[in-house]
């Protein structure tokens, strides 16, 4: 094989021919003329190493018949703001990252920006179930942010009076309160907020998904 046609199939393979005259060719690889790229170019093709894509495109037939590789997994990066307690709210809200919790798009499709994370600290939601996931001790709820109007059975994070708390939302429209409820193999009362608690209570955002606690095993 020519020298110039070794050089001109590794153009082909990093896409470096596509667009280009003769001569600009001819210049790349040190040759005098554009017709001297375009002989040793049309035996590339006529040989069948190198083929021309209907878009115009150049690329290496050994390359085009490999099963292309698999696109890089991009991760979402939710900040973890601490932990929230499934019972009574204990745990204190800190508006504080601890860290990044990297998930990969293909757990989470959805657009994230206004997400974040907590740690689930008991077991009084160990029945409720986020996507068909249920909520236990150590697990990682995401929190949609910017989602802070939920309806009934939805699942959410509140801020009482400073502390965290995972529940079930429901607006008890008779009474004018809202009812906080537990989904629990264990009984829990539920907590129950006024209209007029509204400046010691808010709600911080919905559960989207669960990320289960690792089951692992670490008998050798």
């Amino acid at each position: 094989m020519h020298p110039l046609q070794s050089v001109l199939i590794e153009m082909a393979r990093f896409h470096k021919l596509d667009g280009r005259s003769y001569r600009q060719i001819a210049s790349d690889i040190h040759a005098e003329h554009g017709s001297q790229a375009k002989y040793h170019l049309d035996h590339l093709l006529k040989d069948g190493i190198v083929v021309k894509k209907k878009d115009g495109t150049f690329v290496v037939a050994e390359d085009a018949k490999r099963k292309p590789l698999p696109k890089a997994v991009a991760f979402k990066q939710i900040p973890l703001l601490g932990a929230a307690n499934c019972g009574d709210a204990t745990m204190i809200a800190e508006d504080r990252v601890e860290q990044f919790l990297p998930v990969s798009s293909n757990i989470i499709k959805r657009d994230a920006g206004k997400w974040f994370a907590l740690r689930a600290v008991g077991n009084s939601m160990n029945e409720a179930k986020v996507e068909g996931l249920t909520i236990e001790d150590g697990d990682y709820v995401l929190v949609d942010g910017s989602d802070k109007q939920p309806n009934d059975k939805d699942i959410v994070v509140s801020i009482i009076d400073g502390l965290a708390n995972i529940k079930m939302f429901y607006h008890d429209q008779k009474n004018k309160q809202i009812t906080l409820i537990s989904r629990s193999t264990e009984e829990h009362p539920p907590i129950l907020i006024h209209k007029k608690d509204a400046g010691v209570y808010l709600i911080a955002g919905k559960v989207k998904h669960v990320i289960k606690k690792p089951k692992m095993n670490w008998q050798a």
